[in-house]
């Protein structure tokens, strides 16, 4: 009997591949009860889930009567149920700047200009806590600001500019309702205590000498018109699955934002 043919096909999730293999057999005349071996190699990665089918069909012709085959395959499946999952972070502020990027702006806010919006932080407290390069510009009664006060800001004519019920950690924007229009020179704001609403700190900023970060007793300053410290940013955590099974649930996301 002679082999006439010998042809493998392998077919996996990628690939296919089909091979006449005959040129590896090395004796293909066999006689009665014979045998002949033929060896391939190949390289699984056993990583990856996959399902690898290998079918071999192999014909032979007697020298009487008619061709004969037979077909015989291998199926190795691998499944590694390998649970992998990777998370990264970025950070950018409202114009795609990355957070390390950001530029940390001048602290001086005008160059005795006047500006037109103020935004401070209620911290609460007393006077002797202010931090500025003004003189007497804080003045304490009885008692100092809390956790929550009522804080109202006015020109120097007593044109009143903002009234706001704040909270220790609340922001409070301080601006001229009348358009075009700015804070003028001299910003009085009068402290009064939520409960009896007496009058507990009153504070008096030349707005021509400014910087971010002044403090001055309950309020600390923390952008001028255009020019702030507070920038809005967001924080993106992308959670991918480079495992190889499903992901039917998150387990758990914990997020830390350390300030």
């Amino acid at each position: 009997m002679d082999i006439t043919d010998l042809m493998r096909r392998r077919e996996g999730e990628t690939s296919i591949s089909t091979e006449n293999l005959l040129f590896l057999v090395g004796d293909t005349t066999l006689d009665i009860g014979d045998m002949t071996v033929v060896r391939e190699e190949e390289i699984i990665d056993f990583c990856v889930r996959e399902e690898i089918v290998t079918t071999v069909e192999a014909k032979a012709d007697p020298p009487e009567g008619k061709t004969c085959f037979d077909i015989d395959n291998y199926v190795i499946t691998t499944d590694p149920k390998e649970c992998r999952v990777d998370v990264s972070i970025t950070c950018m502020d409202e114009e795609g700047t990355d957070c390390d990027e950001i530029t940390v702006p001048t602290f001086k806010c005008n160059e005795g200009e006047v500006p037109d919006v103020l935004t401070f932080s209620y911290v609460g407290g007393g006077c002797g806590q202010s931090f500025n390069s003004q003189e007497d510009v804080c003045e304490d009664f009885d008692r100092v600001p809390s956790i929550s006060s009522r804080v109202v800001c006015k020109k120097g004519d007593s044109t009143v500019l903002s009234s706001d019920t704040v909270t220790i950690g609340d922001k409070l924007t301080v601006a001229n309702p009348i358009s075009d229009n700015d804070l003028g020179e001299i910003l009085v704001c009068d402290i009064f205590d939520t409960g009896d609403n007496e009058l507990i700190q009153k504070l008096r900023i030349d707005t021509t000498e400014l910087s971010l970060k002044d403090k001055y007793g309950s309020l600390v300053l923390e952008s001028c018109d255009e020019k702030s410290c507070l920038v809005p940013i967001t924080y993106t955590y992308d959670i991918r699955n480079i495992g190889t099974n499903e992901m039917d649930n998150l387990i758990s996301a914990v997020f830390i934002l350390k300030k």
